[in-house]
C-alpha cells in the first residue's frame, strides 16, 4: 500500500529539498526507498528530504542524512541548487550505516555501475553529472 506523502510529511516542510551525494571511494551513496512511499517507491534515489520552514539547506542535507542512514556529516559542501533542489557532497562522515524505515537497502556505485540500478531518472542524470564534474 502506497501512502501520499503529503498524509505523513511534516507540516514544517517547506517546498525546497536537501539531496546529499555522500562519496567514498570514488562511489556514491544510493538508497533504496520503500515500497509504500508515494514517490519512487522502490526505486533507488540520494540520501536528503525536504528542508524544514526556517533551516538552512545545508542544516537540512546533514539532518537529513542522519536521519535516514545515522551518517554524520565532518565534511560538507555546496555543489548546485537547481530551482528548489539543494545539492550538496559530503567526502567524510562517521557512524556506520543504519537505515530508517524509508528505506530497505543502500549501495556504493560508481558511474559505470548506475545502469544496474533502478535510479529515479532525474537522480541517475544528477549522479553522472556529479561523477563528470569531480573527475
Amino acid at each position: 500500500m502506497k501512502v501520499d506523502s503529503s498524509a505523513w510529511r511534516d507540516p514544517n516542510d517547506s517546498d525546497q529539498v536537501a539531496q546529499v551525494y555522500v562519496i567514498d571511494n570514488g562511489k556514491v551513496l544510493i538508497l533504496k526507498r520503500s515500497d509504500w512511499l508515494a514517490w519512487a517507491p522502490n526505486r533507488w534515489a540520494l540520501p536528503g528530504g525536504h528542508v524544514e520552514i526556517g533551516e538552512e539547506n545545508e542544516i537540512a542535507a546533514i539532518r537529513e542524512l542522519q536521519e535516514e542512514t545515522q551518517l554524520a556529516a565532518v565534511i560538507i559542501e555546496h555543489f548546485e541548487s537547481d530551482d528548489h533542489l539543494h545539492y550538496f557532497i559530503v567526502t567524510q562522515y562517521t557512524n556506520e550505516i543504519k537505515l530508517n524505515e524509508e528505506h530497505t537497502d543502500y549501495a556504493w556505485v560508481s558511474v559505470e555501475e548506475l545502469n544496474d540500478f533502478d535510479i529515479v531518472p532525474e537522480v541517475k542524470k544528477r549522479i553522472e553529472t556529479l561523477f563528470n564534474t569531480v573527475r
